[in-house]
């Protein structure tokens, strides 16, 4: 999607921002940001692993290292889940658990609820 400067008649305003007003690096800022893609062939980068293609938009966010490796590892594995995979993941973060279909409990390595 490209964000023209010049519309063709009015206004286009983005978050309360005039989009002609502004810089090609504040205009790139927002389609990093706020502007999501999604391609009806991927467009991966063929000399990239699946998961460099899934952190590139986050080292081009800044992100560090640290920051991008759960947000990477969550992507991969729900889509790797969204194609019919079994993901087994043993956590002790509830926010983490809640977005799996099915969670299922232990306690002294005893099943105790499936949920």
């Amino acid at each position: 999607m490209q964000l023209r400067k010049a519309a063709d008649h009015g206004a286009y305003v983005l978050d309360g921002k005039a989009i002609n007003q502004l810089k090609d690096a504040q205009l790139a800022e927002i389609r990093n940001r706020k502007i999501g893609f999604v391609f009806q062939s991927f467009n991966l980068l063929p000399r990239l692993n699946a998961y460099e293609n899934v952190e590139l938009p986050l080292i081009y966010r800044g992100m560090s290292k640290k920051e991008r490796y759960p947000l990477v590892m969550h992507e991969i594995l729900k889509r790797l889940n969204e194609q019919g995979r079994t993901i087994v993941l043993i956590t002790h973060d509830l926010a983490i658990a809640q977005q799996a279909m099915r969670v299922v409990h232990f306690r002294d390595g005893r099943l105790c609820e499936v949920g």
